[in-house]
């Protein structure tokens, strides 16, 4: 699977969702889908309790219409989802890649 159709995957599950608890075990879900490696257990750990601690922030938050909230956790999840496949999944270039050889060369 691509990169790219790993995030569609994944942003399309995450759109499919309705609740914001729903969203939580869904953004949980592939957090643990993305980060499985045994050598991945930490970052997996951090990253579950960084979204469960914003979702659950975002909850409690009274004074946040629910279509705001709603729309506000899609974005963090999908941005999520987005850094930890970027980070697994590096693109064929990378920004500054010439410079960072450069930087390694010894001549």
């Amino acid at each position: 699977m691509s990169r790219q159709e790993l995030l569609d995957d994944c942003f399309a599950a995450l759109d499919a969702v309705s609740g914001d608890l729903a969203l939580l075990e869904t953004m949980q879900n592939v957090v643990c889908l993305v980060l499985r490696r045994t050598e991945d257990a930490l970052q997996r750990e951090q990253t579950l309790e960084a979204v469960t601690r914003y979702c659950m922030s975002m909850t409690e938050a009274a004074d946040l219409s629910d279509e705001y909230r709603t729309r506000k956790l899609k974005l963090f999840a999908k941005e999520t989802v987005k850094l930890l496949i970027d980070a697994r999944h590096p693109a064929a270039t990378t920004p500054g890649d010439g410079l960072n050889r450069r930087a390694g060369d010894k001549g």
